[in-house]
């Protein structure tokens, strides 16, 4: 059976496939090259099995295709991720911008900031003190109201970030109740993303799940699409 090695840049995507008889090959491609193909490492894939564009992929002949990617990071370099929300406690919508205030250059008067990756923030009033003791309940009728502007707005992407969420996150799996009844594609509670005890490390992991796994999965689903074109059945096994 065929195994396949790949690491798909933003540039150049390159291959290591390995033959049922041991043979190595090792190929480099253009990532995008529209006039030729659609994805560099299913047409990589599809040439060594010898199977035509017409023709769906023998999967029983492939042992395992292993897959790093720089798609991720180059949409976080580029700010080209998905258009996510922010919701986080009342009067802490600033916290991820004012960060732990590390600076590079200690003594720098004129300090450039990161831009931001989240495109909208909800403060909520949930509240709860170290102990898990509730200081303040959900008024889910604001939440509701605000999620659904943030929805029709294009945001299908979620961070719930709350203050002691890594150890209480009882107003996290809340908030992320109400996120699905308005069918949000990606819901991430600090608590499950991060569940360390500092807001702005938990909150900063947090807010780039959101913001890029949107693009992996659709990078992932586009790559198994046009794999397995032709093959519904193990197409469906593998999309999830």
């Amino acid at each position: 059976m065929w195994e396949f090695w790949i690491d798909r840049g933003g540039t150049f995507t390159d291959i290591v496939s390995i033959s049922p008889k041991n043979q190595v090959f090792i190929d480099k491609y253009l990532s995008v090259n529209k006039r030729k193909y659609n994805d560099a490492a299913v047409f990589a894939i599809r040439e060594k099995l010898e199977t035509k564009d017409s023709e769906p992929v023998d999967s029983s002949k492939i042992k395992q295709i292993r897959l790093g990617t720089t798609v991720a990071t180059n949409a976080l370099l580029e700010r080209k991720g998905a258009k996510t929300l922010l919701i986080t406690n009342k009067g802490y919508k600033d916290i991820f911008a004012i960060g732990n205030q590390k600076r590079p250059d200690l003594f720098a008067l004129n300090i450039i900031k990161p831009e931001k990756i989240y495109e909208k923030v909800i403060e909520t009033s949930a509240r709860t003190d170290k102990n898990g003791n509730i200081i303040s309940d959900i008024d889910t009728d604001y939440l509701r109201s605000e999620i659904k502007k943030a929805y029709e707005s294009g945001i299908r992407s979620c961070a719930i970030v709350l203050m002691h969420g890594y150890k209480h996150p009882d107003f996290e799996n809340k908030i992320a109740e109400i996120l699905k009844e308005f069918n949000f594609d990606y819901i991430f509670p600090s608590h499950k993303s991060a569940p360390v005890i500092k807001i702005t490390g938990r909150g900063d992991t947090t807010c780039i799940d959101s913001y890029l796994t949107p693009v992996l999965k659709e990078y992932t689903n586009n790559f198994i699409n046009e794999l397995l074109k032709g093959n519904e059945s193990k197409r469906q096994e593998l999309i999830r």
